[in-house]
């Protein structure tokens, strides 16, 4: 499935979607583009497939480059899949300072992910973590943020991620690495 991302207006104006009556079984490629000149903002999200209902995942993800992405698969709940732009540097000096505002670690890590979230104590957040195809693989809410330390299993293969702390609309995200 080939989706291209345009500078302005709602799906099939300002980007492709593919609307299913039914259920759309998912598989295979997932390849987004962006119109050129175009740069999502954080948070902007889009609806690129509508449907009855969704079964299985894409196979493969192939996303622009510009930002971090998280695909959102809500299924079975509405049948769509989403997907949204979680951050998007401007320069060395925007991204060392939204990664300063998230301390994960340790990092790289084996099987416990830790998070200082003395920033966002007695808050409600959401805690998650993609892969580099935007692909959320581990979520909690929290209702009331602990002052210190935030602490769980995480059993992920190696590589690369990205963890996420939501607030209301603001999020932070920072690289993590898992090894083993």
């Amino acid at each position: 499935l080939s989706i291209e991302l345009l500078n302005a207006g709602g799906p099939g104006i300002g980007h492709d979607q593919l609307e299913v009556s039914g259920q759309a079984s998912l598989g295979g490629e997932l390849v987004v583009s962006l119109d050129p000149g175009f740069e999502p903002e954080v948070g902007q999200s889009f609806v690129i497939v509508d449907a009855g209902s969704l079964f299985d995942t894409f196979t493969t993800v192939v996303l622009p480059d510009c930002c971090t992405w998280e695909l959102h698969y809500d299924f079975p709940a509405n049948g769509q899949l989403s997907l949204e732009a979680l951050d998007v540097p401007v320069s060395l000096d925007e991204l060392a300072a939204s990664a300063g505002d998230l301390l994960v670690f340790p990092n790289p890590a084996r099987d416990l992910l830790q998070i200082d979230l003395s920033p966002w104590s007695g808050k409600a957040i959401e805690l998650s973590v993609v892969n580099l195809q935007g692909m959320q693989l581990w979520k909690r809410s929290i209702d009331h943020a602990p002052t210190g330390t935030f602490s769980a299993p995480i059993d992920l293969p190696a590589g690369p991620y990205r963890v996420v702390v939501r607030q209301d609309d603001r999020r932070w995200s920072a690289a993590w690495a898992v090894v083993r």
